[in-house]
C-alpha cells in the first residue's frame, strides 16, 4: 500500500509534466514556494529537511526526490498547432504556426527546406532567417508538384536541436494548375462531341506520375470524421490487380460502422472468361468482352477481351443510394442490359468472330439498405483494398445526393484529371506524390479544403501491411486512359482543368484528337502560369470531310426514245444489261436505282416497262435512254451551298457529275434549281429528319433525278418580208412534259 501511495503521486507528477510540456505553463524561480489547494510546493529544493529537535511528527514523512538526470524544457511547437499547405495554392506554400512556450527566449526564426523523402539524408537548406516573434512565411519558390520538407527553428532556446522544444518539421507542397475552355464545331457550325483535347507541355514533364499499391495484408483507410459519407456516395478509381494468379480476387473496398460492413468485391475467372462484381448482395457478371472507353470514326464502342482485367487498368464507378439498387460503370459506361443492347448491335453480330463469343452481362441486383446498426445511413470508416494485392490511381469520393455525378458526367470526366473543386466531391487522391506516407486530398469548396489526408501507415505497422508507391509502365494508367484532358460535349464544349505547370509557367500543345477528324488549327500553343491561370476560347473547326459523288439527270421519257423503242420494241441486236435489263429480279428499293443480282441500274439512265401488262411482271424489263443533265444546279449540305476552292458555287459538269467532300458525321445532300422539280425534292436521304452518316469516302455515285419539263411554241417563216418582222419564242410548263426543261 504504501508503494502505491508512492507511485500514484510520481504518476501524476509525471503525466503532469508531460502535459506541462504542451501547454502554456506558470514559469517560477528557484527557492519559490506556492500554495494550491492545501498543498505547499517548494521549486528548485530536491529533498526536504528535517527538524532534530523534534523527537515525534505530526506527520509520516514523504520525500519525493526530483529527477535531475532527466531534462525538462516545455514544448515550443505541436503537431496540432503547425500547419503546412499541402497543394491549398498555385503560387506558393504557406506555412503557419504557434509558440506554446518559451517565446520570451527565441531570438529569431529560421525556415529550411529540402526535397521529401522517407528518412531523407539529404541537408536543410536555409531559406529565410526571420524575427522571433514571425509565425508564418510563405515559400514563393518552391518548384510545382514538388514534395518538400520544412523546418522551422526557434534559436535562442537550446543550444541544440530538439524536435517541438527549438525546431518542428513538416511536409508541403504547391499545385500550379491552369485550365484551358473552348469550342469545336463543324465550318458549317454544327457542334462536334466526343472530341478529345489535349494539353502537353512543351518542354519535360514535371512528373510521370504514380500510384498506390495495397498488399492483400493491408488496406487504405481513410477516416471521414468530418464529412460522413450517408444517402449516396460515389466511388471511382483506376483498379488493376497485382497478382500472380490467373483468377485474382479481391476487396475493392469496404465501409464500416462497428460489427456492420458494406463490401464491394471483384473476381475475375479464367477459364470462363468473367468479372464478377459484388456490391453488397448485388452482383453484376460481364463475360468476354469490356468496353475499353473509346468510340471509333463513326461513334460506337470499341470493346477490349475481358482478359485485359488482369494486365491493364480498368476505371471503376459504384454508385451506391439508399434504399436503391447499386450502379457499376466500367470505363465510363454503366453496365446493365441497356448497354448490352446497345452493343450487339444486328452489324456487330454480323462479325462472325464475335459472334460466336459476344459479350454478355448478368445482373442480379437487391436495394441498397445503407441505414445499419443505428448509424442513420453515416459511414465514416472508409477502407480501399484487402485481401489481394491491388494498385488504385486517381481516387475520388462523391456525396451524390444531389446527383451531380450523373451518366454524361462520369463518361466525360473518367479519363481526365479533374481540379477537385467541387462541393459534392468528398475525396480526391492523384496519388501522385510518389513518396512518403501521406496521400492528400484535394478536394475542396472554394478556398475550404476538406484536408481528409491517408496515412499510409506507421512505424508500427508490419511491413507486409504497408500501402506503397509505385510508378512507370504497367503500374500506372496509360496516356489513353488518364491524362491532362478535356472531351466535348453535346455542345462542342470542353474543359481542360489540372494543367500543373513548372516554376511561373510554361507553354502548352493544346491537340484535339478524334478518329480520323482532321482540326483546324491541328494544334495551338498557349502559355499557362501566373497571371494565366485560366484561358479561354481555344476553338477549333473540324474540317474532317469525306467524297461525296452525285450526277444529275433528266427523266427524258417521252421526249427521246428508249434503245428498245428505237429498235421497234425488240431486243435483237441489243445487249442484255446494257441496252434493257429483263425481269424477274429486279427491285425498286434503293434510292434512285434499281438493283438485280447486286447490280445498280441509275434511273435517269434505266427506267422501268411493265411492257403493257401490268398484271404480269415476268415480261418487265428495265430500257436505257439517253442521258441529259441540267445545269446551273445548286448542290447543298444541310441547306448551305457548297462552295469550291475558287469561293464560288460547286456547279456539275456538262455529264451532270459533281464531287464534293462533306464533313464527318450526319448530313443531308441536296440539290435545287429555280422552276425545277426533283424526285423526293432533290434530297438524299429522301425522308426528312433522316441524315446519312458520313465516315469513310463513298464509293458509289448517287443520282438526283430532274422531273422538269416544259413545252417550246414556235413559228417558220421565211422571204424577204417577213425577216423584218418580230416573232418571240416563249417557254412555258406544259402538262404534257414533252421536252426537258
Amino acid at each position: 500500500m504504501k508503494r502505491l501511495l508512492i507511485i500514484l503521486p510520481l504518476l501524476v507528477l509525471c503525466i503532469g509534466a508531460a502535459f506541462g510540456q504542451r501547454v502554456h505553463v506558470k514559469d517560477v524561480t528557484a527557492s519559490q514556494a506556492f500554495r494550491n489547494q492545501g498543498y505547499t510546493f517548494q521549486v528548485g529544493v530536491p529533498i526536504l529537511g528535517t527538524n532534530k529537535a523534534v523527537s515525534e511528527r505530526r506527520f509520516a514523512p514523504l520525500d519525493i526526490r526530483f529527477p535531475w538526470d532527466i531534462f525538462y524544457q516545455y514544448q515550443t511547437f505541436a503537431p496540432e498547432f503547425f500547419e503546412i499547405s499541402k497543394g491549398y495554392f498555385g503560387d506558393k506554400v504557406r506555412l503557419n504556426w504557434e509558440f506554446l512556450n518559451n517565446q520570451d527566449r527565441i531570438t529569431s526564426v529560421k525556415i529550411f527546406r529540402r526535397s521529401y523523402k522517407d528518412n531523407s539524408p539529404d541537408p536543410f537548406q536555409l531559406l529565410a532567417n526571420r524575427p522571433g516573434t514571425t509565425t508564418e512565411f510563405e515559400d514563393e519558390f518552391a518548384e510545382g508538384g514538388i514534395l518538400y520538407e520544412y523546418k522551422v527553428l526557434a534559436e535562442g532556446i537550446l543550444d541544440t536541436e530538439m524536435p517541438f522544444v527549438n525546431f518542428i518539421t513538416g511536409i508541403g507542397f504547391r499545385s500550379p494548375t491552369a485550365t484551358v475552355t473552348g469550342n469545336i464545331s463543324f465550318e458549317g457550325g454544327n457542334p462536334v462531341a466526343d472530341v478529345t483535347v489535349y494539353a502537353e507541355p512543351t518542354g519535360t514533364p514535371i512528373s510521370t506520375g504514380s500510384a498506390l499499391q495495397i498488399p492483400r495484408e493491408g488496406v487504405l483507410p481513410l477516416n471521414l470524421v468530418n464529412r460522413p459519407l450517408e444517402g449516396s456516395m460515389v466511388f471511382q478509381a483506376w483498379l488493376k490487380p497485382d497478382q500472380e494468379e490467373n483468377n485474382p480476387t479481391g476487396r475493392i473496398f469496404r465501409m464500416q460502422y462497428f460489427e456492420e460492413t458494406l463490401d464491394v468485391r471483384y473476381a475475375f475467372d479464367a477459364s470462363n472468361q468473367t468479372l464478377r462484381i459484388t456490391v453488397d448482395e448485388s452482383t453484376f457478371e460481364i463475360k468476354n468482352y469490356l468496353p475499353n472507353g473509346n468510340i471509333d470514326a463513326r461513334g460506337d464502342d470499341l470493346l477490349a477481351p475481358i482478359a485485359n482485367f488482369i494486365n491493364q487498368f480498368t476505371h471503376f464507378t459504384i454508385v451506391l443510394k439508399d434504399n436503391d439498387h447499386p450502379q457499376l460503370y466500367l470505363n465510363g459506361r454503366k453496365i446493365g442490359k441497356n448497354y448490352l443492347a446497345l452493343i450487339n448491335t444486328t452489324e456487330r453480330l454480323l462479325d462472325t468472330a464475335y459472334a460466336q463469343d459476344p459479350m454478355e452481362i448478368t445482373t442480379n441486383s437487391e436495394p441498397l439498405i445503407l441505414d445499419r446498426g443505428g448509424n442513420q445511413g453515416r459511414w465514416q470508416d472508409f477502407r480501399m483494398g484487402g485481401e489481394g494485392r491491388l494498385i488504385l490511381d486517381e481516387i475520388r469520393i462523391w456525396d451524390n445526393r444531389e446527383n451531380r455525378l450523373d451518366s454524361a458526367t462520369i463518361r466525360q470526366d473518367f479519363k481526365r484529371y479533374i481540379g477537385g473543386n467541387d462541393r459534392s466531391l468528398i475525396a480526391y487522391f492523384r496519388a501522385n506524390e510518389s513518396t512518403g506516407r501521406f496521400a492528400y486530398d484535394l478536394s475542396r469548396n472554394g478556398f475550404e479544403y476538406n484536408k481528409n489526408d491517408i496515412r499510409l501507415y506507421t512505424d508500427l505497422t508490419p511491413e507486409n501491411q504497408r500501402p506503397k508507391w509505385v510508378r512507370g509502365g504497367g503500374n500506372i494508367p496509360n496516356s489513353d486512359q488518364l491524362g491532362v484532358m478535356g472531351i466535348t460535349n453535346s455542345n462542342g464544349n470542353y474543359e481542360i482543368s489540372a494543367i500543373s505547370y513548372s516554376g511561373t509557367g510554361e507553354s502548352f500543345n493544346i491537340t484535339p484528337v478524334f478518329g480520323q477528324h482532321r482540326f483546324d488549327p491541328g494544334q495551338q500553343m498557349v502559355f499557362l502560369g501566373r497571371g494565366s491561370e485560366v484561358v479561354n476560347r481555344i476553338d477549333f473547326t473540324d474540317i474532317s470531310s469525306f467524297i461525296f459523288r452525285g450526277r444529275v439527270l433528266f427523266d427524258t421519257r417521252g421526249v427521246f426514245p428508249s434503245f428498245v423503242e428505237t429498235n421497234g420494241g425488240q431486243f435483237e441486236n441489243l445487249s442484255e444489261g446494257i441496252e434493257y435489263v429483263l425481269n424477274p429480279g429486279i427491285i425498286d428499293e434503293g434510292y434512285n436505282y434499281y438493283e438485280k443480282a447486286g447490280l445498280k441500274y441509275p434511273k435517269g439512265q434505266y427506267w422501268y416497262n411493265d411492257n403493257g401488262t401490268p398484271e404480269d411482271q415476268d415480261d418487265d424489263y428495265l430500257e436505257q435512254y439517253a442521258t441529259i443533265s441540267p445545269q446551273e444546279i445548286s448542290i447543298r449540305v444541310d441547306g448551305q451551298i457548297v462552295m469550291g476552292s475558287n469561293n464560288r458555287p460547286v456547279q456539275p459538269n456538262r455529264q451532270g457529275e459533281f464531287e464534293i467532300r462533306v464533313p464527318i458525321g450526319d448530313h443531308a445532300i441536296s440539290v435545287e434549281k429555280t422552276g425545277h422539280h426533283f424526285l423526293f425534292n432533290g434530297r438524299f436521304p429522301a425522308d426528312e429528319g433522316e441524315f446519312k452518316e458520313f465516315f469513310e469516302d463513298a464509293t458509289e455515285t448517287v443520282y438526283f433525278i430532274d422531273t422538269t419539263k416544259v413545252t417550246v411554241v414556235g413559228k417558220v417563216v421565211g422571204g424577204k418580208c417577213r425577216s423584218r418582222e418580230t416573232y418571240w419564242i416563249w417557254w412555258r410548263r406544259h402538262p404534257d412534259r414533252t421536252i426537258p426543261g
